[in-house]
Formats: structure tokens, C-alpha cells, sequence
């Protein structure tokens, strides 16, 4: 497990989360769209609950 700041922490969970944005503009996040954040995700260590909170934090949003 790779030792990084708080700071960073929070980047990446902006960065996994403008992903998000961008996958879901069109309506709707496709399986390969889901799949290339995942992956992101786990490259950048980012918790798999980071990851799912940023992705229901924008469907949240779209459906509001």
C-alpha cells in the first residue's frame, strides 16, 4: 500500500470524480466507461468505496 497525504488523497478523489462527470454527460455510463474508472481507480489506489461514493455522489446528481 503506497504511503501518500491526505492531500493527495482528496486530488484523486476529484480527479475519480470528474471522470464520473464526463462518463455520465451523455445519460448513461456504458460498461467500458465503468470499467477505465475502475481501473483508474485502483492505479491511482484510490479505496474501492472512494470509488463507489464518487460514482453514486453523480448519478445522485443527475438524477436530482
Amino acid at each position: 500500500t503506497p504511503l501518500y497525504s491526505s492531500a493527495a488523497s482528496d486530488v484523486y478523489k476529484r480527479q475519480v470524480l470528474a471522470l464520473w462527470d464526463v462518463a455520465l454527460e451523455d445519460g448513461r455510463i456504458d460498461k467500458y466507461e465503468d470499467h477505465l474508472i475502475r481501473k483508474i481507480a485502483d492505479l491511482i489506489y484510490l479505496p474501492h468505496s472512494e470509488f463507489i461514493r464518487a460514482k453514486l455522489s453523480v448519478i445522485g446528481k443527475e438524477t436530482s
